[in-house]
């Protein structure tokens, strides 16, 4: 258990010390303490007069009849059947291991514990106000009075003590809610959340809102979760978005997100077949559009302590539009000018303000919670590689797919524990 990695190694390793320290004591208990007191201990042959004694000398004479009677016989035709028991026992093994296969038995490799503390985040599309931001999250704080109130009107008792709600950024929020005892408290925090969800609903703008009711973050990446590699864009993004909807169809999952962060719109150029002809490259297309926009470095000037740079590009009424894009001028290898409608098109089309890569391929992150209370993650992922990822593969074959999140530790920490590494 000591040398278990992953987010679950410093729980195996505590483990792993208390039992060393219990088998130490033990040890020197058995080895120094026990016989110093067995060595005081007089034993007398006749009878005693206090009622315990007489108590604990017919147990310990019904437990000897019990095992010269029964336990010691059946003992000895175990060791005299031995290939018989040795079968029982692997059938008992095989037993025991089909029923957690078949879903008979539920797993569930830790489970979640309630607390008396939600706790949350919201992250908003990219490119969002910061009005907007906020706005949504006092609609969130208003959200979570109403179901407060719904539930003191039907029990008479509230269970909202504090809250406190913050911005992070102009596109994140955090809140905190602390709950009254549960002792005290109708509902359960799992349930309240659930109901502030569905309170809540879809609000437009939202990327992603977790609300987590239990004990301890989410720190190995949901419950389940997998990565999307693949060198297509278009493949990887439709391919993501249909595992999200399957994922969606199970009672129990929630707070589905993905890693595909969409930012704002962005001008993609296209190049034409007669700017290969004119001696012009995508390169040199981007570049010329880059510096007309944006500007080029001509010159550094020193004032004082700070370095100036002197910038050369269009006047601010001539970059405000599209318009002025197509009205630009393009210089060939020749120095000729030619209409930029003549070289490229352009298109629209959504940026991306965080890629991905793992071992240089794009890559996204799905992540679900799971009520385990109601569905077991283990047996919704087994579905989802049998029945749902051969599909989405078949249809978009330059994606793959890999577990990850609490599944994968589970599999890393089980294989670790098996062979002692």
């Amino acid at each position: 258990m000591m040398f278990v990695t992953g987010s679950m190694g410093n729980f195996f390793t505590a483990i792993g010390l208390v039992v060393i320290c219990c088998l130490v004591f033990s040890l020197v208990e058995s080895k120094f303490i026990l016989p110093a007191h067995l060595r005081h201990i007089r034993i007398s042959q006749q009878p005693s007069r206090n009622p315990l004694v007489r108590l604990k000398a017919r147990f310990n004479q019904g437990f000897d009849r019990t095992v010269l009677r029964y336990y010691r016989p059946f003992l000895a035709k175990c060791i005299h059947y031995r290939y018989i028991t040795v079968a029982v026992f692997i059938a008992m093994v095989i037993l025991v291991a089909g029923m957690l296969a078949s879903g008979m038995v539920r797993y569930v490799f830790f489970p979640n514990i309630p607390s008396d503390y939600i706790n949350g985040d919201l992250e908003m599309v990219s490119g969002t106000a910061s009005n907007q931001t906020t706005a949504t999250l006092k609609k969130l704080q208003e959200s979570l009075w109403k179901v407060d109130d719904r539930i003191e009107k039907e029990t008479g008792h509230k269970v909202v003590k504090h809250v406190y709600v913050w911005n992070r950024s102009a596109t994140d929020g955090g809140f905190v809610v602390e709950m009254t005892s549960s002792e005290t408290r109708p509902v359960s925090a799992p349930a309240f959340a659930k109901m502030w969800r569905e309170q809540m609903g879809n609000q437009p703008g939202v990327k992603t809102l977790k609300i987590n009711p239990y004990i301890g973050g989410d720190d190995s990446g949901g419950a389940i979760a997998f990565t999307v590699r693949g060198k297509n864009l278009d493949e990887l993004t439709a391919a993501t978005s249909e595992l999200k909807a399957a994922m969606a169809q199970y009672n129990g999952v929630f707070d589905i997100e993905d890693s595909l962060s969409s930012g704002n719109l962005e001008v993609r150029l296209k190049i034409k077949p007669a700017a290969q002809a004119l001696g012009l490259s995508l390169t040199d297309l981007a570049r010329q559009v880059r510096e007309g926009f944006y500007g080029a470095e001509v010159q550094r000037i020193q004032r004082d302590d700070e370095e100036v740079k002197v910038m050369v590009r269009y006047p601010l009424s001539e970059r405000r539009s599209l318009s002025n894009l197509e009205n630009m001028r393009i210089r060939t290898s020749s120095g000729a000018q030619v209409p930029f409608s003549y070289v490229a098109d352009v298109e629209l089309a959504d940026g991306y303000s965080r890629i991905t890569r793992v071992d240089g391929v794009r890559a996204a992150t799905i992540s679900a919670d799971a009520d385990k209370n109601i569905v077991e993650p283990a047996k919704v992922i087994d579905e989802l590689k049998a029945k749902v990822l051969p599909k989405i593969i078949a249809k978009y074959p330059s994606v793959s797919f890999k577990m990850s999140g609490e599944a994968q530790d589970e599999a890393e920490n089980n294989v670790e524990l098996l062979l002692g590494r």
